[in-house]
């Protein structure tokens, strides 16, 4: 026996296997929200996922989708049937093999936080799986979860720059870049910002809305950021008790960081569901 949700998503995922699609899915007016670093260890992954969870708590239907090459534990809860990466590897070859239809496919293969309700797959344990996607396939793959009727897909991307960056930011309604109060962090995303501003990439008339994002701020500056073409549009506090974690679900217990970040959305793309804030 399996529970119906489980049953159902079977269901769906048989059927696909038999039956041809014939049109590609129709797009919706979902956001995409690119999380993006030119430094490591600036709290990208913890914001990503403090994203997700704040929106989903306001009511929206949310998609958190990690393209990282270096996987972290997840933070939510999911079902326990034995097969969570093996989906992830199951959508990755129905991306590259059979994108038609794929929208189907991720409802049969995601997860589901029961806590918030937001949607996810579980990360993909073979870094050279994502290392493989191409432009074309994270293009299709996000054009997918758009059409699901997704209010807001939350992307969670490496601190590099390759084409899978590059696709990913280039269609992001809006792109929150992680910046810290390090003189290294700082030059890294001066350098970055240079090879991003080129048409159809930040700074471009037609690219995606670019904010920075302090995190770990103490209430002082060691760095001028002006100097570096830097103005944070929020500021996430330093949280000592995240320095040591036993788990990483305990990196969503800051209520302040997740209504300065469900905030900064509703401030910037300003749907009109985010009114009641």
């Amino acid at each position: 026996f399996q529970p119906l949700d489980q049953f159902s998503a079977k269901l769906i995922e048989f059927c696909m296997d038999r039956i041809p699609a014939t049109q590609s899915e129709q797009p919706s007016q979902g956001n995409v929200i690119s999380v993006y670093s030119a430094a490591g260890g600036t709290g990208k992954t913890m914001t990503a996922w403090n994203l997700a969870r704040s929106l989903a708590f306001y009511g929206h239907k949310v998609f958190l989708l990690d393209l990282q090459t270096v996987q972290t534990p997840s933070p939510f809860s999911c079902s326990q049937d034995g097969e969570e990466g093996g989906r992830s590897a199951r959508l990755l070859y129905y991306l590259k093999s059979k994108p038609l239809g794929l929208s189907a496919r991720i409802s049969a293969l995601k997860s589901v936080d029961p806590l918030s309700k937001l949607d996810f797959m579980e990360p993909i344990e073979q870094a050279g799986e994502v290392e493989s996607l191409t432009l074309e396939h994270v293009l299709v793959l996000i054009h997918s979860l758009v059409s699901m009727g997704y209010d807001f897909v939350v992307i969670d991307l490496d601190s590099s720059f390759n084409e899978r960056i590059k696709a990913t930011i280039s269609i992001s309604n809006l792109v929150l870049w992680l910046v810290t109060d390090d003189i290294n962090c700082l030059m890294k995303t001066q350098k970055a910002i240079q090879q991003l501003t080129r048409p159809n990439m930040v700074g471009s008339k037609d690219a995606a809305q670019t904010l920075f994002v302090l995190n770990r701020f103490t209430g002082g500056l060691n760095n001028d950021l002006a100097a570096f073409n830097i103005e944070p549009a929020v500021y996430l506090p330093y949280v000592p008790s995240w320095k040591s974690v036993a788990s990483a679900s305990r990196l969503l217990d800051e209520t302040v960081i997740q209504e300065a970040l469900a905030g900064l959305i509703h401030q910037h793309l300003a749907p009109k569901e985010l009114s009641g804030f």
